[in-house]
């Protein structure tokens, strides 16, 4: 089992250098190519990493919108294919998350995703600080107290709800219900802060994860720093791809039978990490010019890919 974390695109508070954190900031043009980009590459990647068949998303609509187009490509990859779901072959009428109507994937969307709170300083610039920042009472004069930013122990808590109450679940009902060796590719789109905090999560829950390597693409293997010192750059569209496994541990308790007095214990996962902040999807994308791709994504015009993708209608007469 696969799971791939991302970042999402490139928004328009990315561009103005603005903290957005719980801030709704819109994809920019330029952040649609690359989330098309990212959708694209991982279609492309099924033979190697399997079908996508769950998909979790920050409801932030950055966040949302790139998971939006991951689903587009594997919904077309699905379509063309000639199969009405690409991962039902695996364990019968278990598709994953998918529409029960039309069969195709769609998105799991949660507020538990959703990027670090930074309060009172959301729309402020990287760097700089709000000339109230230290005072109780706001220097505007509306008498409205601030905001503190979430903590890291308020965000950890939240990642570690949304592991043990959503992912952790998914992953161990899916790993228990395969049926042979097939690759299956779990997504989580959000934010960068949380992802790291994700990341650390992870680490620290899943059984040998400190004895993970990080597997660049030369290959070599370097030791990954503890949990709680885990910290990745995320470029828009990166991702961190993990593998799952059962774990495989001496002292893991036998999930093979339980008898009808005991319950069969929860199934132990192991994580390996690898690799961080892929972009390879990204290789010779360049920006439009003229603040075109800077700006806000209007779904009425056209993207400069759009324009080069086109495939010919039929052979040249």
């Amino acid at each position: 089992m696969n799971l791939l974390l991302i970042r999402h695109g490139e928004s328009t508070d990315n561009v103005a250098g603005l903290l957005a954190g719980s801030r709704d900031a819109p994809l920019t043009a330029h952040g649609v190519i690359q989330a098309r980009r990212l959708g694209q590459h991982l279609a492309e990647r099924s033979a190697e990493i399997g079908p996508v068949v769950h998909i979790f998303a920050s409801d932030l609509q950055r966040a949302l919108k790139t998971a939006l187009e991951v689903v587009a490509a594997q919904n077309k990859q699905t379509h063309s294919s000639g199969s009405s779901s690409p991962g039902s072959s695996t364990r019968g009428d278990d598709p994953g998350n998918r529409d029960p109507g039309s069969r195709l994937l769609v998105v799991e969307t949660l507020p538990l995703l959703r990027e670090k709170d930074f309060g009172s300083r959301e729309g402020v610039a990287y760097g700089k600080r709000r000339r109230d920042q230290d005072d109780p009472i706001r220097a505007e004069g509306d008498g409205s107290p601030l905001i503190k930013p979430e903590t890291h122990e308020q965000m950890s808590a939240r990642m570690e709800t949304f592991v043990r109450d959503h992912l952790e679940p998914l992953l161990a009902s899916r790993l228990t219900g395969e049926v042979g060796p097939r690759a299956e590719t779990v997504v989580v789109v959000a934010h960068g802060i949380i992802l790291n905090v994700l990341m650390r999560v992870l680490l620290a829950q899943f059984p040998d994860a400190n004895s993970a390597r990080l597997v660049d693409d030369l290959g070599s293997r370097d030791p990954l720093p503890r949990p709680t010192e885990f910290s990745i750059p995320w470029r828009n569209t990166g991702y961190a791809e993990l593998k799952v496994t059962p774990c495989a541990c001496s002292d893991t308790p036998s999930t093979s039978k339980a008898s009808e007095d005991v319950p069969a214990a929860p199934l132990l996962l192991a994580l390996r990490v690898i690799s961080v902040n892929n972009s390879r999807h990204l290789d010779g994308l360049k920006k439009t010019r003229g603040g075109i791709g800077s700006a806000q994504f209007d779904s009425k015009q056209k993207t400069m890919d759009s324009f080069f993708s086109r495939k010919p209608k039929g052979p040249p007469k």
